[in-house]
């Protein structure tokens, strides 16, 4: 549960949302105006984002779209929503201006996008051991007010986002 949404995973790891998607949160790329914000009955993300994708493609768009694949855990703040793909990856949407998303900008993203979480943690490490390997991956995943969390399979607690009260450590 986030601030005023839902998002929820199904047997097959697909994700479908419900609630207020004002900031990108839902994961629904069409929601930008203020009447579609507010999604009453769950929809299925993949299917709507490639509905979407189909009604406003033109003849010569040869943009590929990458959808997220099975989703094994969710984690929700209030602006953002974090997801632990099976095959281990971080994907985000929402608010991204503390990179809160654990993508190196400060752009919201409205799809599922993937997140580069060696990259935010290894530019910003203070020495090599604080630095993420190659070959630890994620495990768990937490979403707080404009912070994230991620354990790794080397047993590490890794924090990024807003840091103004210390709540990254």
């Amino acid at each position: 549960c986030g601030f005023q949404y839902l998002v929820m995973i199904d047997t097959q790891g697909e994700v479908w949302v419900c609630g207020k998607g004002s900031t990108g949160c839902l994961g629904l790329e069409r929601l930008f105006s203020a009447e579609e914000r507010r999604i009453f009955e769950p929809v299925n993300i993949r299917e709507e984002n490639l509905r979407y994708i189909m009604d406003k493609r033109d003849d010569d768009d040869s943009q590929r779209r990458r959808f997220m694949p099975a989703v094994e855990k969710v984690a929700t703040g209030i602006n953002h929503t974090l997801f632990l793909t099976e095959d281990g990856h971080l994907w985000a949407c929402g608010k991204n201006n503390n990179i809160e998303l654990g993508i190196p900008d400060v752009d919201d993203r409205w799809s599922a996008t993937p997140g580069d979480l060696h990259a935010i943690v290894n530019e910003y490490a203070r020495n090599a051991e604080e630095k993420l390997h190659p070959d630890e991956s994620i495990l768990s995943i937490s979403a707080g007010n404009m912070h994230s969390a991620a354990l790794t399979s080397q047993g590490r607690v890794v924090v990024w986002g807003m840091n103004r009260h210390g709540q990254c450590g």
